[in-house]
Order: C-alpha cells, then structure tokens, then sequence
C-alpha cells in the first residue's frame, strides 16, 4: 500500500483542531477498521474518526469515563477500554454513536483490545477475555502470562489468517487460539525498553510492537525479535502509545502528535498535530 505523504500533512490543520483528551496519563489508543478504511484515535475523553484516504475528520464520539486509552476496530465496530467502568464501550462507526458498555473482570485492572470478526478480545496482566459484541456479554477467558504488574498495560492483536491473538507483556509474547482459547506458543523477547503502554499490530506475518521510543519487530513464525527502531511519539516513559497498521503503513499516536511510517524502510512518512485536553 503507497502512502501520499502530501495529503497527511495537507491533514494536520484538521486535527490539530481536535480536542481528544489527551492529556489525561495513560496515552492514547489507535485503530484502523479495514472494512471502512477508517482510523479511530481515541482519548480520555473522547473518540475521532478519520478516513485513512485522507486523514480527513468524520466526527467525534464522547465517551464517559476515564482513561479510554487502548481501541479496537473491525465490522464497522470500535472497541474502546474504559477503565473507570472496568469494561468495554463499543461504538457503530456508521452512525457514530455509542452502541454500549460491557464489564469486564475489574481483575483486568488496564487491558488492550482486539477484534476478531463479532468477538471483542480484552487483556489485563493475567487474564484475557473474550466478548461476544452484539449480546456484549463475557463468553470465553484464558489465564496468560505476560510478567505485568496491574499498572502496566498488555498489548495485543489478532492475526486473522491463523485465528490467533497475539499478546505482548512484559518482556514476553505469547500466541492464544481464539477457538479453543489456549496458549499455543510463548517466548521472551526485550521490552525492558517499554516501562509504560505497549501496543501492537501485525502485518505480512509479523508484530510491530511500540512503546514511547521505540518500535520493535518480531517474526511470528519464530516468536524472536529481528528489528528494532528509535521513534519520537512526545510520550512520557510511564505513558503508552497507540499503534494501527493499513497496509504497510503504520499510525503510531503519542499525545501530542500521530506518526505515519513505512515499516517497509522504518521511515517516517508524516506527522499530524494531536490537541491535547484537560
């Protein structure tokens, strides 16, 4: 997938007009919704949609609560947790309007989130559960291992062409089957680097996983880190950030400002302005 550098910079006067709550600790969340082309970045406060052909703005969805810091799309769906609520709100992309919450283990404490066809998938330090999005009711959970104390946040995402989440902790990886929820595969990998929010994304058989300075990849096949990369997201060491792919591109979203880069030369592409709020 190419990517017009031209039309996301051409975008940044749209978002920086966008409050999306940012400032609230915790960093923010970023999605691509592949069957729309839509790209959600959601705040402590709200959500914002834009339209991933031109970064152009489609609207906003407040979301009640605090730290809304991790989001999940697919289906014309957003997945977002709230962790005052200790769950879910799901919102319809179409009508941008909130279609829901659901509760989750408080356990769960700070999770990630993942969609996988009509299963919402959340994960905190120990467990993960997954959600059923149109009865948003709990129907599957698995114990994991990530080595994340309940103040760090889990990343994952699912690979889709093998049915699997993949789940990243604290200097670990694991792999869970989403149809039989079980762990199918585990290693260790170095995210001593990543003391915040760790976030997520796969593309052509690999996870792209962020942190506040830095991008790690790591080869799905072997479960074994094969690059690593400098970025600048503006993020705090004890903030996470958010990362979605389309393609080959990745968003990367610290509170300040949205990275565009082109995982195929780690370089970056553009970088959009993200107001912050109180």
């Amino acid at each position: 997938m190419g990517c017009d550098n031209s039309k996301y910079l051409d975008a940044a006067v749209t978002v920086e007009k966008l409050d999306v709550g940012t400032s609230c600790v915790g960093g923010v969340g970023v999605a691509v919704d592949p069957s729309s082309n839509r790209l959600v970045v959601a705040g402590c406060k709200r959500m914002a949609v834009f339209s991933t052909t031109d970064m152009s703005c489609l609207g906003t969805v407040k979301i009640d609560g605090t730290s809304v810091t991790r989001v999940a799309a697919g289906g014309g769906v957003a997945v977002a947790t709230v962790d005052s609520l200790f769950g879910v709100a799901i919102v319809d992309l179409a009508t941008m309007q909130l279609a829901g919450t659901v509760k989750v283990d408080p356990g769960l404490r700070v999770f990630g989130a993942a969609i996988y066809g009509s299963t919402a998938i959340v994960a905190g330090c120990s467990k993960l559960q997954m959600i059923d999005i149109a009865s948003k009711t709990v129907t599957a959970e698995v114990e994991i291992e990530t080595g994340l104390s309940l103040q760090q946040e889990v990343g994952l995402a699912v690979d889709h062409e093998r049915g699997c989440v993949v789940v990243v902790g604290c200097n670990t990886v694991s792999v869970i089957d989403i149809r039989t929820a079980q762990c199918v595969g585990s290693a260790k990998i170095d995210t001593s680097s990543f003391p915040g929010g760790i976030s997520v994304a796969l593309h052509n058989g690999r996870a792209f996983v962020a942190g506040h300075s830095r991008l790690l990849v790591v080869d799905l096949a072997t479960l074994t880190e094969v690059q690593r990369f400098r970025i600048h997201t503006g993020a705090s060491s004890e903030g996470g950030v958010g990362l979605a792919m389309r393609g080959s591109t990745a968003f990367v979203a610290g509170p300040f400002k949205l990275l565009i880069i082109d995982t195929r030369t780690m370089t970056e592409l553009g970088a959009v302005k993200i107001r912050t709020g109180t």
